[in-house]
């Protein structure tokens, strides 16, 4: 996953004399805009897992997968979010120093952890319908270990931010704080950023999707000519049939990619291109104009990618409920 949308980055905070970053007609929007994800994220994500969990037949290896899926945006809707608004709304960062490292951590754990997912469903897809005479289908105790490999390596590469989020004075000689990522050394954060999250959790991920997912195409749509033509009918068929679900899965993969482009491509600037281009003296002169101006699009960036968590179980609860069917397949 990415950078947290839910505590103030440098060069990401606004300061108002009322405490509020935005007025008040932009802040009850706000209000009325996360609050409804997080309806829609919660109710959603949480009866995919209670459909799958109380549906014997639908407990397939890729179900599982989803189902870990809805658990991780269901980690960002419950534990992330409230918190994630109220550190847009408020200049200063209300919650304590343990919130200020606990929500950022979480939320680049579930993030993690979904994207890596979305690697293993399109893995065993390829597998299962490029290589079905290669051996069986990946078995239950193989998929939970797979499911215990993502969690351990999410909670393992997100573990810097426990450390270097911190509360930070609001302006020099402020009582006010906010709660952001401090570096020792700012290049070993930047390194961290651009290694742990936007290669490993963001950019290599979807590269291997896209690579899962052509290859199953190319499977789906050219048929072999040595085939016996009944036989070629026969898997034609199957093949077609399941091609339905890796589309619904195309579809989720490009919402995780879309969703999470623009808030990547804001702290790639912040981080990288922006302080490249200026001296260490322009950097502390355009500090605060460079708030100013980073502060309303993080907070759109950032609204994408919490659109993500909701929209997930959005998708997957159309194909449960009006094809209930297609789970015979998987």
């Amino acid at each position: 996953m990415e950078m947290p949308v839910s505590a103030s980055q440098p060069g990401l905070s606004v300061v108002k004399s009322d405490g509020l970053r935005y007025s008040l007609q932009t802040t009850v929007i706000m209000y009325v805009a996360y609050s409804t994800i997080f309806v829609l994220g919660v109710v959603g994500n949480a009866l995919v897992v209670v459909v799958v969990r109380r549906t014997p037949r639908m407990r397939t290896v890729t179900n599982v997968f989803i189902t870990n899926l809805a658990c991780a945006d269901l980690m960002v809707n419950l534990l992330c979010l409230p918190f994630t608004l109220l550190g847009n709304v408020y200049s200063a960062w209300l919650l304590g120093p343990f919130i200020c490292k606990m929500v950022p951590y979480l939320q680049g754990v579930s993030v993690a952890a979904s994207v890596h997912t979305l690697v293993a469903i399109a893995a065993e897809r390829c597998f299962a319908i490029c290589f079905p005479m290669r051996g069986p289908a990946m078995s239950d105790k193989a998929c939970y270990y797979t499911i215990t490999v993502i969690w351990v390596f999410s909670l393992a590469i997100t573990s810097p931010w426990l450390v270097y989020f911190r509360l930070q004075p609001l302006e020099e000689g402020s009582s006010l704080q906010v709660c952001e990522e401090v570096w020792p050394d700012p290049m070993s954060g930047n390194i961290y950023f651009v290694v742990a999250h936007l290669v490993l959790c963001y950019l290599a991920p979807l590269g291997v999707i896209n690579v899962c997912y052509i290859l199953v195409w190319r499977k789906v749509w050219h048929k072999s000519s040595a085939q016996d033509e009944t036989f070629q009918e026969h898997q034609s068929v199957i093949i077609r049939t399941r091609a339905r679900v890796i589309k619904m899965l195309v579809v989720v993969v490009l919402s995780f990619a879309f969703c999470w482009l623009p808030l990547y491509s804001l702290f790639f600037w912040v981080k990288l291109v922006g302080p490249a281009t200026l001296s260490p003296r322009e950097v502390s002169i355009e500090t605060r104009r460079t708030r100013r101006v980073n502060a309303p699009l993080s907070v759109i960036a950032g609204g994408f990618c919490e659109c993500n968590a909701a929209y997930f179980p959005m998708a997957w609860g159309f194909q449960l409920v009006h094809q209930p069917s297609f789970v015979r397949l998987l």
